[in-house]
């Protein structure tokens, strides 16, 4: 069963499963790691079906990325995508109508294959998927051990069983050693620069090959 169905409604949003351990983390937490359960968490970004998958480790927070929050009309595809409901755009963050930081993120490290497919097709076959589901400022959970990040996990195991192909676009060691086929998968790539993650082919040529033939078969 996909947890995140039974998010709260209203904040604090943690899920039940998540509970203990997110704020026994919190009370201990200074400010630029503690995990900000006032904004919805994001586990996931797009279609958990979709043939390119990009491994991050969690939601970023800043004062823009608040703002975009608090607007019912991104609450609203957020939660959307929670539960995997159809959209226009299953990669909300590649949505016209979405602004902020994240927006801008996806629209770097997938320009060239918007220049190639166009962002409706990026937006429906290239999803991320989040080692810690809440938002902090900064990483530093690598021993944060959440329930939910059991159904994260089987989400990558199925989508290596089915030939997905999968960016590590950061915390390398951490999805290995929670998946320890992932790192002799075949269809695992890196990008060539640690900082900028951009899926291109220069910056990831045997990754940007694959994602191209991924996206074109999911065209035909």
């Amino acid at each position: 069963m996909n947890p995140w169905e039974l998010l709260p409604l209203r904040a604090p949003f943690v899920l039940g499963e998540d509970r203990a351990a997110v704020i026994a983390f919190n009370q201990k937490a200074v400010d630029r790691i503690r995990l900000h359960l006032e904004l919805l968490p994001e586990p996931y970004v797009g279609s958990l079906t979709a043939p390119v998958i990009v491994l991050t480790l969690n939601p970023g927070y800043n004062a823009a990325d608040r703002a975009v929050h608090q607007r019912a009309s991104f609450r609203a595809l957020v939660r959307a995508c929670h539960v995997q409901q159809p959209a226009p755009y299953p990669n909300y963050y590649l949505n016209p109508s979405v602004t902020g930081g994240g927006a801008a993120w996806w629209a770097r490290i997938t320009a060239p294959l918007i220049r190639e497919f166009g962002v409706e097709a990026v937006s429906r076959n290239v999803a991320s998927l989040e080692y810690v589901p809440y938002h902090s400022e900064l990483f530093a959970h690598a021993t944060l051990r959440l329930p939910s990040q059991s159904y994260t996990l089987s989400v990558v195991s199925v989508a290596m069983a089915r030939g997905a192909v999968i960016f590590i676009a950061r915390g390398h060691k951490l999805w290995e050693a929670a998946l320890p086929g992932l790192s002799t998968y075949h269809h695992a790539y890196t990008t060539r620069s640690a900082q900028n993650v951009t899926i291109s082919p220069k910056n990831a040529p045997l990754g940007y090959r694959a994602a191209q033939t991924q996206i074109r078969i999911a065209a035909v």
